[in-house]
């Protein structure tokens, strides 16, 4: 079964990237999408995958589909990988956590000149932004929803074929399947991310 909308989105995301062969990129935001958004990563010409998250499980997943570190950012060493990248920043930086701690650590890892992906959904009102710090590093900032492509179909077309050759896989991210008719439990585990949820899929 497939979910090809958030797949296409992944696929905008990737050609607003501006990836060229032998970057370094840093992905801050292991959940669904930014689950897809490694796979797709995975066939690039990157030089390295970093991916960042608080959740062991998911960046062991991230991990699986192709990331060639992974930076568990609740634990201390975590935070010294962190520090060590600021000497060594990345080209490009995948901004798909949707939490204000994420705007506070992009800038601090991406190299003078580099790219900045918000492919989140930030639902808050407003979130704090160094300006300055981007202003000066000359970062290039994208907005990566489906509103910044001309033709977002053309992209959805090209999505399906992309899966059916298997470099999105879906399944493994699909951890809860319920009827209908537990519609109000499948929203409460999702509301609370509790019993390992990553993305639920109702039954008719």
């Amino acid at each position: 079964n497939w979910l090809a909308e958030p797949v296409a989105c992944v696929m905008n995301g990737l050609e607003w990237s501006g990836i060229v062969p032998g970057d370094r990129m840093e992905l801050i935001g292991t959940g669904f999408m930014g689950l897809i958004f490694v796979q797709g990563l995975r066939h690039t010409l990157a030089q390295e995958i970093i991916a960042m998250d608080i959740n062991p499980r998911r960046l062991e997943l991230a991990r699986q589909f192709g990331a060639d570190r992974i930076i568990d950012l609740s634990t201390p060493e975590g935070q010294k990988e962190v520090e060590a990248l600021k000497s060594n920043p990345v080209d490009l930086v995948v901004e798909a956590a949707g939490a204000q701690a994420a705007f506070d650590l992009n800038y601090s890892i991406l190299r003078e000149g580099g790219r900045l992906n918000i492919f989140s959904w930030h639902k808050a009102d407003y979130r704090q932004v160094d300006l300055g710090a981007w202003h000066m590093m000359g970062i290039q900032v994208y907005n990566a929803s489906p509103s910044i492509s001309p033709d977002f179909p053309r992209i959805l077309k090209r999505t399906v074929p992309m899966m059916k050759r298997g470099v999105f896989c879906l399944e493994l991210l699909i951890t809860h399947v319920m009827p209908a008719d537990r519609a109000p439990e499948m929203f409460d585990i999702a509301y609370h991310q509790s019993d390992g949820y990553i993305k639920g899929v109702l039954c008719w």
